[in-house]
């Protein structure tokens, strides 16, 4: 029998990224997503000290900004409405509304993120975009895990 201590295990497909206007909580799930992934990188400051002098120093940091970022990738559709409206953010330097979920009722991120993007087309395969967000909190402030 498995050990079911922790309860059952999250998959990869039941993450959820939904996009919509800068400056409020989306609603619409953009489907066309490939592989999908968030991370929060915590940058820290170097609080190291040269001590008496006796022994080395131990190096020593502490946090100073959380720094989330959104990547994904998404197949070539041209009519999907999302896709569309994140090539133009992207095109025209402007934030999108952003909601990641790692399931339907689970955290993530919530806030207005920068859109860059990048075209795939390899000569034996679809075409892709890939994209890449990062906080923006021009008209709200981003939550990391809500």
């Amino acid at each position: 029998m498995p050990n079911d201590q922790y309860g059952s295990t999250d998959m990869g497909y039941q993450a959820q990224i939904l996009i919509g206007t800068v400056g409020s909580t989306p609603s619409a799930q953009f489907k066309n997503v490939v592989d999908l992934e968030y991370n929060l990188e915590i940058e820290m400051g170097d609080t190291s000290t040269r001590g008496d002098g006796s022994a080395l120093p131990v190096a020593t940091e502490k946090p100073t900004a959380k720094k989330p970022e959104i990547t994904f990738k998404s197949l070539s559709r041209p009519n999907d409405t999302i896709l569309a409206a994140l090539l133009a953010a992207g095109d025209a330097g402007a934030a999108m509304g952003v909601r990641y979920k790692n399931a339907s009722s689970g955290k993530g991120y919530d806030g207005d993120m920068n859109v860059k993007w990048k075209n795939g087309a390899p000569l034996k395969g679809e075409q892709t975009f890939e994209f890449t967000l990062t906080a923006n909190d021009q008209l709200r402030n981003p939550n990391t895990w809500t």
